[in-house]
């Protein structure tokens, strides 16, 4: 967990990587302890919108070992939310 008080701040913030992304933001607490139950609760949240996600798109949350460039650009676009009629829209999409 990494919570911290920021010179001059009234509000502890915390800061955490999962899956490659940064979440950083103010806990909006004043004490130290709940911001760590704070920050442990966006954890939670994230990690539970990842498996929605990944549970949405029919895949298991491993990366399969071959798959095509379709199968790739699919995962990563279905990923951020885009969707695509067929493989050839992903192809254009470099």
């Amino acid at each position: 967990m990494s919570v911290y008080l920021p010179k001059g701040a009234n509000f502890w913030w915390y800061k955490f990587d999962y899956k490659k992304e940064t979440y950083h933001q103010s806990s909006g607490c004043k004490n130290e302890r709940n911001a760590k139950k704070v920050e442990t609760a966006k954890r939670i949240e994230v990690a539970a919108e990842y498996a929605k996600n990944v549970l949405a798109m029919g895949k298991h949350p491993t990366r399969p070992k071959n798959f095509t460039i379709e199968q790739a650009c699919s995962i990563y676009f279905n990923a951020k939310g885009y969707e695509a009629t067929n493989a050839t829209t992903f192809r254009t999409c470099n």
